[in-house]
């Protein structure tokens, strides 16, 4: 007997069926008892916890569930193989001006497509997803945020923030991701740490997120000295879900606009999103845009849907736009979810 186990176990080695077909045959073929009891005697034989996990599945299917159930169905065999999403057309890839993208399946952990993914290029503004992870580190919600003269006057994007005003660390991340704003992403980066210790929770937090091919020189994606501020597609992609498993943040990035006060209420503004495709396309999830010189157009771009999740990633584009347009057009013509 024990040689039969042997070779059993040889073949479902080699080919991933054997055992399920084991199991098949022996439910069917004989009663209730001897099936369990020949499972459990080549679970323990082998001592596999998937074989045990597979004895206990099949005694509940047998004294709980319709006894038409199917025990192929019941092991996951008719669905082991089965790919989702599925190819179902050879559509022409369409020519893009990004050096860098990524098309990812997020909700089932797979790269549809990509190119030069793990080239380091310039990040820009999709910095700030990391300036916005360590921000929920340092700071709490409702904890106040100064501006000084500096943050009022840095290079980028700004929504207009005064030196001397102050406002709670969630409506200056909210400006932040949704206007790219630089002057509340310099703000947030030094009202509670030196500028230093920040940057160096940026990279931490970055290495201990397995994005190891990034490096921050600053928390606003201004281009750094000699090509030092970086990123990657497939980094960027890593980067954008651990942001948007965060509530605030993912609450944030979808926000078409925001409205931003001083905790004095002396200023007030309205900030919009600068992801146009938001307002464009209704599933979109945002993510975040980014440009300078050195860097092109870079876009972090989410489509979801009752069936499907993708991650869009462009780098040193011409056109962050269009090119993700259309490489969701071709994910969604090539692919099924059903």
């Amino acid at each position: 007997m024990l040689a039969v186990v042997q070779l059993i176990w040889l073949l479902d080695a080699m080919t991933g069926r054997v055992f399920e077909l084991v199991v098949v045959l022996s439910s069917k073929a004989f009663s209730a008892v001897f099936s369990l009891g020949l499972i459990f005697f080549i679970a323990y034989s082998i001592k596999t916890s998937y074989m045990y996990q597979v004895g206990i599945g099949v005694l509940a299917h047998m004294f709980y569930f319709d006894s038409q159930v199917s025990y192929s169905n019941v092991l996951g065999a008719a669905n082991r193989y089965k790919e989702k999403p599925k190819p179902i057309a050879d559509i022409e890839f369409p020519e893009i001006s990004a050096k860098a993208f990524l098309i990812a399946d997020r909700g089932n952990k797979k790269i549809l497509k990509d190119k030069n993914s793990t080239q380091r290029l310039a990040s820009a503004s999709t910095t700030k997803l990391m300036t916005a992870l360590v921000a929920l580190d340092v700071y709490t919600p409702e904890e106040e945020v100064s501006v000084s003269q500096k943050c009022a006057d840095i290079e980028g994007t700004k929504i207009g923030l005064s030196a001397d005003t102050k406002y709670h660390a969630s409506d200056m991340l909210q400006a932040m991701l949704v206007g790219s704003a630089a002057d509340a992403a310099c703000a947030l980066s030094e009202s509670k740490t030196e500028l230093d210790e920040f940057l160096y929770l940026m990279n931490q937090k970055a290495y201990n997120l397995n994005i190891k091919s990034s490096y921050f020189t600053n928390p606003v994606g201004l281009d750094g000295e000699n090509n030092s501020h970086f990123s990657t597609a497939q980094d960027l992609y890593k980067l954008a879900v651990a942001a948007t498993d965060e509530n605030l943040i993912r609450q944030a990035v979808k926000a078409k606009e925001y409205l931003i006060k001083s905790t004095d209420e002396k200023f007030i503004g309205k900030v919009e999103n600068t992801n146009k495709l938001l307002f464009e396309i209704p599933q979109s999830i945002g993510i975040k845009t980014g440009t300078t010189s050195e860097a092109g157009q870079v876009l972090i771009y989410e489509f979801k849907d009752a069936q499907k999740d993708l991650v869009i990633i462009v780098m040193g584009s011409e056109d962050r736009f269009t090119d993700t347009r259309a490489l969701l057009n071709w994910a969604l013509l090539s692919y099924s979810w059903d």
